[in-house]
């Protein structure tokens, strides 16, 4: 009869169709030489002593003959037929697990390569395929809601924020905060706002009594694998990594956390908290909380900010790594909550001022002509520096500024193609 072996997340999975029989292991562990992992074996044959199909779940030494005889006996009796050999079915399942364990990756030639055109990103231009981003930012600036914006627009494979192309694949939602209800409401209003003809769904895991994702992130893995999903949010890094033992750091347990994110083969957005000293400092960059070590292993980090206009909300988003790309320029983005739920995000072509502290003295400027004339003294006055440096930028960037008879400064409109 035919056999159906295949990797399963970080497991494997043996299938005979026409028995409807299934042998899986995951967590696997070696010991003393000797390899083990949780086997779980299933059965769905007429007359099986088990109301689901279910025979066995425990940990279980493949290595190991003896074990093998004894619990084929055992699957045996659950089965409650003669029809099956169980002891060659264990004895060919961990014969083709432990070649696959010793086999590994094969060793690769690359360089010459064909590169996918359009493949390399999740979310162009912010999510790297295949690799982990962190989004951070100060407690209420509305990372989470952008999260779930990403979400519905790689979900739907609509752009939900204009120039932000997602190549479209399921996602999964992993939340160690928010709770149901409100990833719920997100989702709606976001696709309310974007107008997406259709209802959203988005598969979500509430996370909170999981503990840290290294502690299942085997499970995770085999969903991945099962259900192709192209973006796995987690919400957020703090709560995800958990804590680490006597003696430990926080190194270690961003070193965990970033080891459990390899176990799941796909791209990754993360969302984290800044440190407090950053979060009240507007004048440089911040960076993710506690370890260096998540910045160092993100391939992509980008900060978020937000403030309060005229005309509403408006988040500044800031590109502070990039492995393999080039850093984008800051990205203003507006966004307005509805009487009926909806959420909306609109691109800016200019970022508020008061967004713009972190940034070069010339971008400064830039932001500040976007409301109007202003003389050097006037921009050297509000932006508290010195007026001859503030002229000399005005002159050297002749793209993006022009002196007015008046002596007043304007911004040019080719300043916006340079523009944060």
């Amino acid at each position: 009869m035919r056999r159906v072996f295949a990797r399963e997340g970080l497991g494997y999975v043996l299938r005979v169709p026409e028995l409807t029989i299934e042998l899986a292991v995951d967590r696997l562990n070696r010991t003393r030489g000797e390899l083990h992992g949780e086997l779980s074996v299933s059965c769905a044959l007429p007359g099986t002593r088990s109301t689901d199909g279910h025979l066995h779940s425990a940990r279980f030494n493949l290595s190991g003959g003896t074990t093998r005889t004894t619990l084929a006996r055992i699957l045996a009796k659950r089965a409650n037929t003669d029809d099956v050999d169980w002891e060659d079915l264990l004895e060919d399942f961990c014969r083709r697990v432990m070649a696959a364990e010793r086999e590994g990756d094969p060793v690769e030639s690359v360089g010459a390569l064909p590169i996918p055109v359009g493949e390399s990103y999740r979310l162009d231009p912010l999510l790297p395929l295949d690799q982990v981003s962190i989004l951070y930012g100060d407690g209420g600036t509305g990372k989470s809601t952008l999260a779930v914006a990403i979400a519905v627009s790689v979900q739907e494979g609509v752009a939900v924020i204009e120039r932000w192309s997602p190549r479209r694949a399921p996602i999964l939602y992993l939340d160690w905060e928010a709770g149901r209800a409100s990833i719920n409401r997100r989702v709606r209003g976001v696709a309310m706002g974007a107008h997406v003809p259709r209802v959203v769904q988005v598969d979500y895991m509430n996370c909170r009594r999981r503990g840290a994702l290294y502690t299942f992130a085997e499970d995770v893995s085999r969903l991945v694998d099962q259900r192709g999903y192209g973006l796995v949010i987690i919400d957020s890094v703090g709560m995800a990594a958990g804590t680490g033992g006597e003696g430990t750091d926080a190194n270690e347990s961003a070193i965990r956390l970033f080891a459990a994110f390899g176990y799941l083969a796909t791209t990754v957005l993360a969302i984290d908290h800044v440190n407090r000293s950053d979060a009240d400092t507007t004048t440089k960059r911040s960076r993710p909380y506690g370890s260096i070590y998540k910045s160092n292993l993100a391939r992509a980090t980008f900060e978020l900010r937000r403030t309060r206009t005229a005309h509403g909300s408006v988040l500044g988003l800031y590109h502070t790594k990039a492995n393999d790309s080039e850093l984008l320029a800051p990205q203003p983005i507006s966004v307005a909550y509805g009487d009926q739920g909806e959420i909306t995000y609109e691109r800016l072509e200019q970022m508020p001022a008061a967004l713009t502290a972190s940034l070069s003295l010339s971008d400064r400027i830039v932001a500040l002509l976007a409301d109007g004339h202003m003389t050097s003294d006037e921009i050297a006055d509000e932006l508290d520096h010195e007026q001859r440096k503030v002229e000399a930028l005005l002159y050297k960037y002749k793209s993006r500024f022009s002196r007015l008879p008046s002596g007043a400064w304007e911004l040019l409109p080719e300043a916006t193609d340079h523009a944060v």
